[in-house]
């Protein structure tokens, strides 16, 4: 299921991919081009054929499948990732910034939980909390920095871009989780499941 729809002064499309995962996409206009990557067949971000439920009240898209929710807020423009239970995996802190060129991503995460991912951005640490980092390949310190993030409390995330952007993981915010780039389109794929291996 794809569905785009307008919310407040920005567009956004939402693609369930599968039961556990599901991509946000947000823009200025109703134009969501695809990235380069995506084009040429290096990530493969194809919907597959996902029981998903839909619904809309009060200003709230409503995705519903087998194991997860994913509500976006078209007034607002917060969303929210739960379980089927209403446990909330993550939630947007504040609105999506859109600019013309670039984005930022605010969202709340729980205060126990612990983040591994973003490739080799550092080898001083395996897990991310309290870190910043550039996703950006640099000679000797950062080879294959990776935009994916995880957390042991069964959600990720992968900022689908190819410009230089950044990780702020509870370092300059207890709590918060921002991504943010000066360049590029607001596009990140949410991942849920029983363990890492799901």
């Amino acid at each position: 299921m794809i569905k785009t729809f307008k919310g407040h002064d920005r567009f956004f499309q939402v693609s369930i991919l599968n039961e556990n995962t599901i991509r946000l996409r947000v823009s200025n206009k109703d134009d969501f081009p695809e990235n380069g990557p995506v084009r040429y067949g290096i990530y493969n971000i194809a919907c597959e054929n996902t029981m998903t439920e839909y619904s809309f009240k009060g200003g709230i898209h409503a995705f519903e499948t087998s194991s997860a929710v994913f509500e976006v807020n078209e007034n607002d423009t917060t969303f929210c990732l739960t379980d089927k239970n209403g446990n909330i995996y993550i939630k947007s802190q504040s609105p999506i910034h859109i600019t013309d060129k670039g984005y930022s991503l605010k969202m709340f995460s729980l205060s126990k939980g612990r983040f591994y991912g973003l490739g080799d951005v550092t080898r001083e640490t395996i897990e991310k909390r309290g870190t910043f980092s550039e996703i950006w390949v640099r000679n000797v310190k950062s080879y294959v920095p990776a935009p994916f993030l995880m957390s042991n409390k069964l959600w990720g995330i992968f900022n689908n871009s190819t410009y230089r952007h950044y990780f702020d993981v509870c370092k300059k915010e207890k709590n918060t989780v921002d991504i943010w780039s000066y360049d590029g389109f607001a596009d990140f794929i949410f991942f849920t499941g029983d363990s890492y291996k799901s």
